[in-house]
């Protein structure tokens, strides 16, 4: 009686529960928090809602009842769990939750929940691992569903509200304000009080998102003012500053700024490659950075900077060249009557009274010669190495009387007269005695005077004879009476040998290269000879190499010729003087030609030989030779249609490429003809399917210029006709992303405006990474080594529909966009190469175009070539 009264008591218990109360047992599924926390049904609601799910994560940080995850880095990456109790985790283990997805709202009326996970069963403790890097968000971004329970960072802002009540307070970068929590951590703000940054998980309650700070080490306050001057003047590498100036400059990477004109008043601001130029001179900027020194600069690193008013630029202060020094770095300075003593590109050497200096003409302003005087030059001093000075302005000197041309040689000759013309001019008030003067390498030559009258101009007329080969530098002075030199030219020449004496030597060596490459090419000729006829014999269509054999058989005739040359008037030349090298050249010309023609040859049969051996040894294995028969014994049988091709690669440079006009493809160039024997050409004209189709692989470095609709139009025809199509990209600076996607992103690729970079695993900047996860089920990674590292330097794709990734990068890996936010972060191991199959073609997109490039000694094409073969070889459809 007992058991049934306990059976019928259960029973009665349950029908008093309701339904709803009463869930069946679930498996629990392994869910990314990144799934839980994106797919949503409403925007909000988690579509996992009321499911149980198993999830791993990094704990950021830990409440009186429950505590966040995160798995990796960005958007949707971050979860709360909430057990009720305080929990037995802290920050920085690595952990597996298992439990139910919740929406928790505050009150019945808030509009939206805050997705977490509740019910827990387990939680079990997998290790430790780093704790995720704060997202770097602006203030009025905060408040996103994507932030939930993500560890977010937000730098400068100020305090708008101190106390919004219930311990939250309000703080505003200028973007927009966002409220600050004590959950966690309780801080008291003052009102219009300065931070340089906080640092807290993203909650949600009461119809607000908040910042909840973990510590007070997550709310800084800015560093103390200072003066620049007082920076300078008590320098600490490694020192976090506030201090302020005027922007007086600006480079590629950062700015100038100046606070006085006392030595010491000037620093630079580095920016780096995300320097979107958003200051001006004339600008006032606060800027709080870390103090640092590259190759002897002062500067400011890791900025954060905000423009606070305008002024004008600080007067220059005035200097002698021999007195410039590292306390005007930085500064606006001004040079007065200086001379030019050289310039070389961008590198300008001025002297006065007290010695030299460098002035680099970083802004492109400077139109001088060496002897010219310059009133004035005013600029920025700078330090790269040694002490120098940016020009920003400069006026040149234009005496009365003065040289108005100089007729010269353009080169100089050992033994061989130079003649210069000088014409001067009088445009001053009173005729005038005007002596002109010629040095060479410091050594009077010869001085003319000439009276001028006003208005009038003489020519003076001089020649020199180089004695000595080297440099020889011509030093043109024109001196009045009672002022002394008054206008100067100076011209740099390197003195050569005579021709006929340098034929005179070089005769020997030219037939000693002649005899030597003959003796090597006779042999290889033969044989290249002896494949062709065989090849002819069984009616091979040459093809391809049609053009290159009809060019080895016309350029061994010509070498021939030039030999026999050669030879006829060795022999006129021995008989009449055997001494007078005077008439060596004309006979060194012939035997030049005929020896570096035999080099050219060789080079072209080494190419074209293997191919057609290839061709016969297939030909011959399947083709015999009939049984003769009386009057046919020398019938072969025919083949049939045999056309020789050869594979053909078109690298494009009619858009401007800087990769392949500026660095080179050279090494890419010679990889291709040397390990795979396909010829490659580079193209200057508009992309037409004309022209593609002629090709087997195009390839189509960052353009640039964009490319227009009729060449998208070309290349997309060319793809799907069959064509292999390697398209690159660049960082988001120079990348065009508009043409490149214009391409590919109907197949599924997307160029990213965006950079990858890696802190860890680089070769020497975060923005120089290497990468190294090869989808090697993919036979365009076929040559890879296990474990290679390839240098990048570059934007991400992304992939849809049928694309297949080739390349990703490594876990500690992450893409900036322009305004420096991480839009991939660590641990989702962007895509940086793929490949797609589009109608008959394919197509391999890369996202650095630097990395098939000469660049950086030709490390960058050396590194990528096991995965650029490959890639040829599959777009080809050779494997």
């Amino acid at each position: 009686m007992k058991r049934w009264s306990l059976v019928l008591m259960a029973l009665l218990i349950l029908s008093l529960v309701p339904a709803w109360a009463i869930k069946p047992v679930q498996a629990a599924t392994y869910v990314p928090i990144q799934e839980i926390q994106s797919n949503t049904t409403d925007g909000d609601a988690s579509a996992y809602v009321g499911q149980i799910v198993t999830t791993r994560g990094v704990v950021t940080a830990v409440t009186s009842k429950g505590f966040f995850i995160q798995n990796g880095t960005g958007p949707w990456s971050g979860i709360y769990v909430y057990l009720g109790s305080s929990p037995n985790v802290n920050v920085g283990d690595y952990v597996e939750v298992t439990g139910t997805v919740k929406e928790y709202k505050a009150t019945w009326s808030d509009s939206r929940g805050f997705t977490e996970i509740g019910y827990v069963t387990s939680i079990t403790k997998l290790g430790e691992a780093p704790v995720p890097d704060p997202v770097i968000l602006p203030t009025g971004d905060v408040a996103q569903e994507q932030w939930e329970s993500v560890l977010v960072k937000v730098e400068n802002v100020v305090v708008t509200n101190p106390d919004l009540g219930y311990g939250e307070w309000e703080i505003d970068d200028g973007s927009g304000p966002v409220r600050v929590d004590d959950l966690i951590y309780a801080y008291t703000p003052l009102d219009g009080q300065e931070l340089e940054y906080v640092t807290g998980v993203v909650y949600y309650s009461f119809e607000n998102f908040k910042i909840e700070p973990r510590s007070a080490d997550d709310i800084a306050l800015p560093p103390e003012y200072q003066p620049i001057k007082e920076i300078r003047e008590n320098w600490e590498t490694g020192k976090q500053v506030v201090t302020s100036g005027i922007v007086i400059g600006t480079k590629y990477n950062g700015f100038f700024i100046q606070n006085g004109t006392e030595p010491n008043s000037g620093i630079y601001v580095y920016v780096g490659k995300s320097f979107a130029r958003d200051v001006k001179p004339g600008d006032v900027v606060q800027v709080n950075g870390t103090t640092a020194m590259w190759n002897g600069l002062y500067e400011l690193d890791d900025p954060s900077y905000r423009v606070i008013g305008h002024a004008e630029v600080p007067e220059p202060v005035v200097v002698k060249a021999g007195e410039m020094n590292d306390a005007y770095q930085s500064m606006r300075v001004k040079l007065e009557w200086i001379r030019v003593t050289d310039v070389n590109g961008s590198v300008i050497t001025v002297e006065d009274d007290t010695g030299s200096l460098v002035l680099y003409d970083y802004y492109g302003i400077m139109d001088v010669v060496p002897g010219k005087i310059l009133e004035h030059v005013i600029g920025i001093g700078y330090k790269y190495g040694v002490i120098e000075v940016y020009p920003t302005d400069y006026k040149l000197y234009i005496p009365p009387i003065g040289i108005s041309n100089v007729v010269k040689p353009s080169y100089a000759i050992k033994g061989v007269p130079m003649k210069f013309k000088v014409t001067v001019v009088n445009n001053g008030n009173v005729t005038d005695n005007i002596t002109v003067a010629l040095y060479a390498n410091g050594a009077f030559v010869d001085n003319v005077t000439y009276e001028i009258d006003v208005g009038e101009s003489a020519v003076y007329e001089f020649t020199y004879v180089s004695v000595e080969l080297g440099d020889l530098k011509i030093d043109i002075q024109v001196h009045e009476s009672g002022w002394g030199i008054i206008d100067e030219r100076i011209y740099e020449y390197k003195v050569v040998p005579h021709p006929n004496v340098v034929a005179y030597g070089f005769t020997p060596y030219y037939e000693r290269l002649y005899i030597k490459e003959e003796n090597n090419l006779a042999e290889l000729y033969e044989n290249f000879t002896y494949t062709v006829n065989k090849l002819k014999q069984y009616g091979v269509d040459f093809g391809d190499l049609e053009p290159k054999i009809q060019w080895i058989n016309e350029t061994m005739k010509e070498i021939q010729r030039e030999y026999s040359i050669y030879n006829s008037l060795k022999g006129l030349l021995v008989q009449q003087n055997p001494y007078r090298a005077s008439y060596y050249y004309p006979v060194m010309v012939h035997i030049r030609k005929a020896a570096l023609m035999s080099k050219e040859v060789m080079q072209e049969i080494e190419f074209v030989l293997p191919h057609l051996q290839d061709v016969l040894e297939e030909v011959e294995a399947t083709y015999q030779p009939p049984t003769p028969t009386p009057g046919n014994e020398t019938n072969m049988t025919q083949p049939g249609n045999i056309t020789i091709t050869i594979t053909k690669v078109l690298i494009d440079a009619s858009h401007g490429q800087y990769y392949v006009e500026e660095v080179g493809v050279n090494g890419l160039a010679e990889k291709v003809k040397s390990d795979l024997g396909w010829e490659v050409e580079i193209n200057k004209l508009p992309l037409t399917y004309d022209l593609l189709k002629e090709y087997d692989v195009v390839i189509i470095l960052n353009p640039k210029e964009d490319l227009t609709p009729n060449e998208v139009a070309a290349l997309q025809e060319y793809v799907e006709n069959g064509g292999g199509l390697f398209i690159a990209g660049d960082w988001y600076k120079y990348s065009n992303v508009e043409s490149l996607n214009a391409v590919v992103e109907k197949y599924g690729i997307k160029f990213n405006a965006d950079e990858l970079m890696d802190d860890d695993v680089n070769s020497g900047r975060p923005y120089y990474p290497f990468v190294g996860i090869y989808n090697t089920a993919h036979p365009a990674m076929k040559f890879v080594p296990e474990a290679w590292k390839t240098y990048y330097n570059g934007q991400t794709l992304t992939i849809s529909g049928e694309v297949t990734w080739l390349i990703k990068a490594y876990d500690t890996s992450y893409s900036v966009d322009a305004n420096g936010n991480v839009v991939r972060g660590k641990g989702t191991n962007p895509i940086v190469a793929a490949a797609v199959e589009a109608g008959n073609g394919r197509i391999v997109a890369y996202g650095s175009s630097k990395a098939i490039s000469d660049s950086y000694y030709g490390k960058y094409i050396d590194s990528n070539w096991p995965f650029v073969k490959g890639v040829l070889l599959w777009l080809a459809h050779e494997i």
